[in-house]
């Protein structure tokens, strides 16, 4: 079966968005308390206003449709990640609901009881094509079946195994990505260093849109740095509920509080700045580490770490995103001034901006990496941005 056998268009169900959009006003107070459990004040609020924006475009979609209702063919088997709760389950439950598709939906691991009442507070509980599952992977996926469509978000390697151990039509996997900024000579630093404080500090650095590096060419380092770090001693220091803006804030949990002090003890002897730190075993102090690009460590970080790797040679930039961990993971490329040369077309460029000037719920998200966003369509896969909405909606909606 082709991507064209499948456009064949969906009306929408706007009880779904309305109901979802009315419950999460009904609801604020309780959700904004329930989510700061897990992130702080300023990205819970962040996550609100998205949640019910994304409802709002879905109805005014609905009612400008002219085309009649089609039976929904499959369910939807989405795994919620364990951040950004509130908007995953408008981005990957509400939108396919909206569809006409039947959804389950798995919680993650060890956040079982606050997913459940978050999944009530929106109102998706009163549906009968709604079904949140608080279960094994295993038994989570024993459900699906050839007919049905997949949604994975997490860690790509994870993603991958899943793919290959389920039964699906069809497959959309979210993976992971440094998403690496460069700051090149005639960048404006002061808004640099603006976008990548928010960029890094949103809910305590736990976002996957972060860049995870930050390539300063040597001959802006001084400044960048300096920049930098006055910037960052202005914020103040908050708990989650409180952080009502970008501060210093707790971690989102133990897990994710452990891997990034295990990072910095790692990174002992490269630290050139640090924040106020706290005995809270959720704690990570925001901190500044710098390598060149012989020494660097490049990781994944859920943290307030800002990891920058100095560098003088666009040609060896180039040859480190053509290694691992890059290779095959591009999502998101940030670029502030001019690049020194050809650029690796397998990222979504940011020019003078960060991924998170560029997310909204209705277009494509990731890049072209074949382990960032996928889609794999009757076995065959595509390394591609890829909109929910509209991969259900004009690629595979039956």
């Amino acid at each position: 079966m082709t991507l064209d056998a499948l456009d064949i268009r969906r009306d929408l169900d706007p009880s779904i968005q309305r109901t979802f959009e009315q419950s999460l006003i009904r609801n604020a107070p309780r959700l904004l308390h329930r989510l700061t459990e897990q992130c702080t004040l300023h990205s819970a609020e962040i996550e609100l206003a998205q949640s019910l924006r994304l409802a709002r475009n879905l109805e005014r979609l609905a009612c400008a449709s002219a085309a009649p209702p089609q039976p929904a063919s499959g369910t939807v088997y989405t795994f919620l990640p364990r951040n950004n709760l509130l908007y995953s389950i408008a981005l990957y439950c509400l939108i396919p609901l909206s569809l006409g598709l039947p959804v389950q939906a798995r919680t993650p691991a060890a956040l079982s009881g606050l997913v459940t009442e978050l999944w009530q507070l929106t109102g998706l509980d009163r549906f009968d094509s709604a079904r949140l599952r608080d279960e094994s992977q295993r038994d989570f996926t024993s459900r699906s079946s050839s007919e049905d469509v997949l949604i994975f978000t997490g860690r790509s390697e994870n993603g991958r195994r899943v793919e290959a151990q389920t039964a699906h039509r069809a497959f959309i996997g979210f993976g992971s990505s440094l998403n690496p900024a460069i700051v090149m000579p005639g960048a404006d630093l002061e808004k640099a260093c603006d976008d990548l404080v928010f960029a890094r500090l949103y809910n305590s650095g736990a976002d996957c849109l972060a860049p995870d590096s930050i390539f300063v060419h040597a001959s802006v380092y001084a400044e960048f740095h300096e920049r930098l770090t006055a910037r960052l001693t202005l914020l103040d220091v908050a708990d989650r509920r409180s952080a009502g803006t970008i501060a210093h804030a707790p971690s989102p949990d133990m897990r994710t509080a452990t891997q990034g002090r295990e990072f910095l003890s790692r990174m002992t002897d490269r630290t050139t700045w640090s924040g106020p730190d706290f005995d809270a075993p959720d704690f990570v102090p925001t901190t500044v580490t710098t390598s060149d690009l012989d020494e660097a460590t490049h990781v994944e970080l859920f943290s307030p770490v800002f990891n920058i790797v100095t560098f003088s040679s666009w040609e060896r930039l180039l040859a480190t995103f053509g290694s691992e961990p890059y290779r095959g993971s591009e999502m998101y490329l940030s670029l502030y001034g001019e690049a020194g040369g050809p650029l690796p077309d397998a990222y979504r460029l940011c020019a003078s901006s960060t991924p998170f000037h560029h997310e909204a719920a209705l277009r494509p998200f990731g890049g072209y990496g074949a382990d960032a966003t996928w889609l794999t369509v009757d076995g065959t896969t595509t390394g591609r941005p890829v909109s929910v909405f509209h991969t259900l909606r004009s690629e595979l909606c039956a």
